[in-house]
């Protein structure tokens, strides 16, 4: 089986208008396959990837494509065609409906095709003794393109003699070759997240019983409360990926946010365990109502830009139907 990928790139010039968070675990999921993924920066704003593709048409319904071949009948060698096309990506009818419920049930929201970076289209025989394809193409070119998803995408090709023969009999019948509509999408993912949830309350009253018992806190002794209100499920510390480092790192923020309860107070006693007097550090309790305090949650997370890669047929079927229409022989 032989394969001819021709690509077809651009990249959006000047501001990156649209960037999707491409994360299953920020993904949006709903009934019917459809899954939404995140702007950036609004939060009422989605994007999707199409589940089909078409050949474009113009206003008399007809499918913009163009076939015009010579000399496959003779027995020169300067037959061959040009070749012409349109296509772009699209929504099935159940996508449709399930994008359409989302919109009805989240009033405000926006949705929208992913944005591109890349595409390539691939021309797949579906015989193992068929023609290499790379000798079914002396030119190859098309159109820059550049925008959402559901752009149309133009292609003008100049095929050998024995190219013009393989796809005008592919055309007469679709099975002979498989054609797929290949695209890069850009976003965002998560190398690495952390969550830190405080039980604020509990925490209060875990250190207000400690200082009533006449407790003192030194900053070096933080650390280790810390380690006693994890275990009791007062402060809980979930990190995702990321380094030994940057679970340190989480554990320090998560520390900062602790001695918010605290006011520091100089000390003049020894250290325990005698040896050396001098002024120490120690933390009291700030002035705060238990009542005013609450569950709180912080969410870190640092993104990476991520490539993802989708690939749908382009069925011929549809040329078939208008072969008489879109297939010329210059010959006559």
């Amino acid at each position: 089986m032989k394969i001819l990928l021709v690509m077809m790139t651009w990249m959006v010039l000047g501001k990156l208008w649209a960037v999707p968070i491409l994360s299953d675990s920020e993904a949006h999921k709903y009934p019917g396959g459809v899954i939404l993924y995140p702007d950036h920066a609004d939060s009422e704003k989605f994007y999707f990837f199409p589940n089909s593709s078409k050949m474009a048409r113009d206003r008399t319904n007809l499918p913009i494509f163009g076939f015009t071949y010579w000399g496959l009948g003779s027995a020169q060698a300067d037959g061959g065609a040009y070749l012409t096309l349109t296509t772009q990506l699209t929504s099935s009818i159940d996508q449709n409906n399930a994008l359409e419920k989302f919109l009805r049930d989240h009033p405000g929201s926006e949705i929208a095709m992913l944005p591109v970076q890349k595409s390539t289209i691939s021309l797949t025989s579906t015989k193992d003794d068929g023609k290499p394809l790379g000798l079914l193409f002396d030119e190859w070119n098309f159109s820059e393109f550049g925008g959402q998803g559901d752009a149309e995408i133009g292609v003008n090709a100049i095929l050998t003699k024995t190219g013009a023969k393989v796809f005008k009999a592919a055309i007469k019948n679709p099975g002979l070759l498989n054609f797929f509509y290949c695209y890069d999408v850009m976003g965002w993912t998560a190398d690495f997240d952390a969550v830190i949830d405080i039980n604020w309350k509990r925490v209060y009253d875990y250190y207000r019983a400690s200082l009533s018992g006449g407790h003192w806190f030194r900053k070096i002794s933080i650390t280790r409360e810390v380690e006693k209100l994890k275990q009791q499920n007062f402060v809980r510390i979930q990190v995702n990926g990321g380094s030994a480092s940057d679970k340190d790192y989480v554990n320090a923020i998560a520390e900062k946010i602790i001695k918010r309860l605290f006011v520091v107070e100089l000390q003049a006693k020894p250290l325990m365990g005698g040896g050396r007097g001098g002024a120490i550090l120690n933390f009291s309790f700030a002035s705060v109502h238990r009542e005013e305090l609450k569950q709180e949650k912080w969410v870190l997370t640092r993104r990476q830009a991520t490539t993802l890669n989708q690939c749908l047929p382009v069925s011929l079927q549809d040329i078939r139907n208008h072969y008489s229409e879109v297939v010329r022989d210059a010959d006559l």
